[in-house]
């Protein structure tokens, strides 16, 4: 079930939600899209239909259009990748560092004859 199977409360979910700036609930707010009780009329739509997702729920109940919905996706997944590819860059940023240092450690541990082989 997508994305609630009710074993979460509606605080719970609005406080997952919160947490998350890329949340479409929290696009859509930052946006002025919709407001905050559009969006807690969503969630508690969502606990009740819980084959619903938050976009569907919105646009059931009249505070969105289905375009308003797809912009705000592509915006969540521009947003996500970003951060992705950033925590990517990083990771091979510091393994970069770790494989130089294990190369400068190694190379002063090599007797001098064997480095000029």
């Amino acid at each position: 079930m997508w994305p609630f199977n009710g074993q979460k409360s509606l605080n719970e979910i609005q406080n997952d939600a919160h947490n998350d700036p890329d949340s479409i609930g929290n696009i859509l707010i930052e946006t002025g899209m919709i407001n905050e009780d559009d969006l807690l009329a969503a969630i508690q739509f969502q606990i009740e239909n819980p084959d619903i997702m938050l976009g569907e729920a919105l646009i059931k109940l009249g505070s969105t259009e289905r375009g308003i919905i797809d912009a705000v996706t592509v915006i969540q997944m521009a947003r996500r990748s970003t951060k992705n590819a950033t925590n990517v860059i990083r990771f091979a940023c510091e393994q970069t560092k770790r494989i130089s240092a294990l190369h400068d450690s190694i190379h002063a541990l090599t007797p001098r004859k064997a480095l000029s082989k």
